[in-house]
């Protein structure tokens, strides 16, 4: 047999409004206000450990013993990729180095610190 499907009568969509609407004024109505904003330009080289559509998780060494991973942002669309055509043709284990934005904000719930890559260069193949 065929399946019954329930249709919105007006109550139930103008409830459906309402929640959306609260929704929406509350998360403006929280929105961390930013006391201060600092970019600084930095550059990494290490081994690609993870790469998504739009962050790329790379690990260096802070001495010569102790491993560091970071996560950094990117978009596609202003990204600048040297030695490679795309940034699909980067894969896990290769050595890259990063041209990335050190985005820190202070805010009302305490310091951001958010990192956008700019350009990625690859430099070889990982082992």
């Amino acid at each position: 047999m065929g399946k019954n499907y329930k249709v919105m009568d007006g109550g139930s969509m103008r409830s459906l409004v309402i929640v959306f609407l609260l929704l929406l004024f509350f998360n403006f109505s929280f929105a961390k206000e930013i006391k201060e904003k600092k970019v600084e330009l930095k550059e990494i080289q290490g081994k690609v450990t993870w790469i998504g559509r739009d962050k790329i998780a790379i690990t260096y060494y802070t001495t010569p013993t102790t491993e560091e991973e970071v996560l950094i942002f990117y978009d596609k669309k202003d990204i600048k990729i040297r030695h490679r055509k795309d940034i699909s043709e980067i894969s896990r284990g290769d050595i890259v180095s990063i041209v990335y934005e050190e985005i820190r904000e202070d805010t009302d719930e305490g310091e951001k610190l958010t990192f956008k890559a700019k350009e990625i260069i690859y430099i070889r193949k990982g082992s």
